[in-house]
């Protein structure tokens, strides 16, 4: 069962992503007592996921990645770290029924990709950094196997761009903004766009408070996104309505927004909107 919209939306932005180059499940169930694997990639053979810089490096064997909005707490590493046992164990049953040895590379790794994550945290798993992987990455002692991703402090460079757009605040923030500055040919930025479409309007319809900073970071991709099928006719109706359509959407993003304490000022310049039309919610 997804925690929020966010898993939904992490899951279906990584597995869109990874796709092409192996097999993705999402939702895997290990156990009727253990939480299901979010999601499980394993590389197609041929296919070079480079491209996707970190993320792409991540895909190079088979891997799980567990991403989540909040920072994670000692009791959800060891629950990930369970379900990797769990999942393990049933692939060693199925090598001895196949009478074959499991490669030690056929087990995947763990990837917990969380916003932020303290230095305590860090050194209470004995996570360690290594110098031929990026700032952020620290892995748990080896026969863990499993490797703790913290997206604030990713360097600022495209190879991590697909991974930035799981942080949070000015991390994610600036992560859209390179979104968008990619170009337009570039398929993977399309197929994001599609997927924070999906996701803002799945939100619009039923928004949780704790949300609405994401759907704030999002807004703005959102908007290009909707603007752009516009123009090439994949969204009908006549310009009026459309633009009537917008603002609509756009004022149902509202309440989420005032019940997290922004100002009406800051949510009028967030989403586009006159002070008066936000006023006009309020009231």
């Amino acid at each position: 069962m997804s925690r929020t919209k966010y898993d939904q939306f992490s899951k279906e932005f990584l597995a869109g992503l990874l796709d092409p180059f192996g097999t993705t499940a999402i939702d895997v169930s290990v156990s009727s007592e253990v939480r299901e694997i979010d999601l499980l990639f394993t590389p197609l053979a041929g296919t070079d996921p480079s491209r996707l810089g970190l993320l792409g490096r991540i895909a190079q064997t088979p891997c799980i990645i567990e991403p989540y909005r909040n920072p994670p707490d000692d009791e959800d590493i060891r629950i990930c770290l369970m379900r990797l046992a769990i999942y393990e164990g049933g692939q060693r049953r199925e090598a001895r029924r196949e009478q074959i040895t499991l490669p030690k590379e056929k087990i995947p790794l763990v990837w917990v990709v969380a916003p932020t994550l303290s230095p305590s945290f860090l050194e209470g798993f004995g996570a360690a950094v290594r110098p031929d992987w990026p700032q952020g990455v620290y892995f748990l002692p080896e026969r863990l196997r499993a490797v703790l991703v913290a997206v604030h402090q990713l360097p600022v460079v495209p190879e991590t761009l697909w991974l930035r757009i799981l942080g949070r605040g000015r991390v994610q923030g600036e992560a859209v903004r390179e979104l968008l500055a990619l170009p337009e040919s570039l398929p993977e930025r399309s197929q994001v766009l599609r997927l924070i479409k999906n996701w803002q309007i799945r939100v619009q319809q039923n928004q949780e408070p704790e949300e609405a900073e994401m759907a704030v970071q999002l807004s703005q991709a959102y908007l290009e996104w909707e603007q752009k099928t516009k123009e090439e006719g994949k969204l009908e109706g006549r310009a009026e309505g459309e633009q009537i359509g917008a603002v609509r959407g756009k004022l149902e993003a509202v309440p989420p927004l005032l019940q997290r304490g922004f100002a009406v000022e800051e949510i009028a310049q967030i989403l586009g909107l006159t002070v008066d039309q936000v006023k006009s919610v309020q009231t």
